[in-house]
């Protein structure tokens, strides 16, 4: 991540959070806290996984990936919006939906991951 980026806050928490720092309370506790609270709960909707039915992703598990993963491509330093969400378990193999082995990439992470994953399929086949 680029050391000079700046957070975009909403006017109202950044007094906000100005407010409690200049009374002596750690900000970096309370944001820490807020981050741990997240995280724990996509860890509970991950948990909560049920077989696949078909390929097709349903919508609560693209929800637990959109609030894990926003908007954009998860490729570190990618910040083109993500437009599939890739298997990184063949599906043919796991017939799975996990969250915890899908990405969301764009357009061109995606060609890449496929194509990886077929020269890696074809290299298998040849040994």
């Amino acid at each position: 991540m680029k050391q000079n980026q700046e957070l975009n806050l909403d006017p109202a928490i950044k007094n906000q959070l100005l407010e409690l720092q200049n009374k002596g309370v750690d900000i970096n506790q309370i944001i820490k806290a807020g981050l741990q609270v997240r995280e724990q709960k996509i860890e509970q909707a991950k948990a909560k996984e049920t077989p696949a039915k078909s390929r097709y992703i349903p919508a609560k598990i693209k929800k637990i990936i959109k609030l894990e993963h926003g908007e954009k491509c998860s490729i570190p330093h990618c910040r083109k919006p993500a437009e599939t969400v890739h298997h990184t378990r063949r599906w043919s193999m796991a017939k799975s939906h996990n969250p915890r082995y899908l990405a969301p990439l764009c357009k061109q992470h995606h060609q890449i991951a496929h194509a990886i994953d077929t020269q890696t399929f074809e290299k298998r086949n040849k040994t």
